[in-house]
């Protein structure tokens, strides 16, 4: 029986309510675990997909993962997850409905990434990094797939290998600096965080208008929440995680006036399970789930 892969990426996508998380297994397959509400009950639990979204050996080990849910043009939920595979070359599976995981057309553009590339999927737009150091982004327009020749970032080149967030039209990476550059449709670019650890994963989620968060580790090992808002920006512990960690986060908008949810998901130690943290207001950030 294959078990999480220590030092996974991790990949969240949300559809409201319905959540979806993805990490990577002993045996080299990508799994997907599903939060969902028990028909006829208002409580819901994490429930394991039995079958693998990736089969061993299509991933390279240690890949790094994207999710997003589209809607087919009949409006219905449509999963897509993205990973490289042994020749370093982007790939896609979507899922509609009930029908099997099946191959993306982004495979046919076989775009090559840098060995080192993380990879982040934000609306249309799939973010990768290429052997030149620099960020380019592929884009999803009504079904097609469109390569972007033109690189985001020239102000200050990333560090190679860094993390890659993107939310809300805006995009994160790390320059060689160390710090934390956002950038957006203008190419500007601005220092956002003073003291991450190298190298550190990131995950952003934002609406757009109110608030956008920046998720990082510091130098002690330590998960935070970068919070910019108009009146400036504040950085909250969330936990301790070990060196190396990966992690995912998504935003829930709950529609009856009350401030988003937000959760990430990390590996915390604890046997290589995935946990996850939940932001509430007025509650803070919480442990929601120790091992999902």
């Amino acid at each position: 029986m294959a078990h999480t892969l220590p030092d996974t990426a991790i990949a969240a996508s949300n559809n409201g309510s319905n959540i979806n998380v993805y990490f990577q297994v002993t045996d080299g397959s990508i799994v997907e675990h599903l939060y969902r509400f028990i028909p006829g009950s208002d409580s819901a639990s994490w429930i394991p997909n039995p079958d693998p979204v990736v089969k061993a050996g299509e991933a390279k080990f240690f890949t790094p993962l994207a999710a997003h849910v589209g809607f087919t043009k009949h409006f219905a939920p449509q999963r897509h997850v993205f990973f490289v595979d042994k020749k370093n070359y982007l790939r896609e599976v979507y899922l509609s409905g009930e029908d099997n995981w099946t191959a993306g057309d982004l495979d046919t553009l076989q775009i090559e990434v840098a060995p080192y590339s993380q990879i982040a999927m934000v609306s249309s737009k799939l973010y990768y990094q290429k052997a030149d150091g620099y960020i380019y982004t592929v884009t999803l327009s009504e079904g097609v797939w469109t390569r972007d020749s033109i690189a985001l970032s020239t102000a200050n080149k990333p560090m190679l290998g860094c993390g890659i967030a993107a939310a809300s039209g805006e995009w994160f990476t790390q320059s060689n600096s160390l710090a934390i550059e956002m950038g957006g449709s203008q190419t500007t670019i601005q220092s956002v965080l003073p003291s991450p650890s190298s190298h550190t994963s990131l995950a952003a989620v934002g609406d757009g208008t109110e608030y956008k968060c920046i998720f990082y580790t510091t130098n002690e090992s330590k998960l935070h929440e970068c919070r910019i808002t108009k009146d400036g920006q504040q950085s909250t512990y969330i936990a301790c995680v070990p060196p190396r960690s990966y992690f995912a986060a998504i935003r829930q908008r709950p529609g009856d006036g009350h401030q988003d949810v937000i959760s990430i998901f990390v590996q915390t130690g604890q046997g290589n399970k995935i946990s996850q943290y939940k932001y509430t207001y007025p509650k803070g950030w919480q442990l929601a789930v120790d091992a999902i």
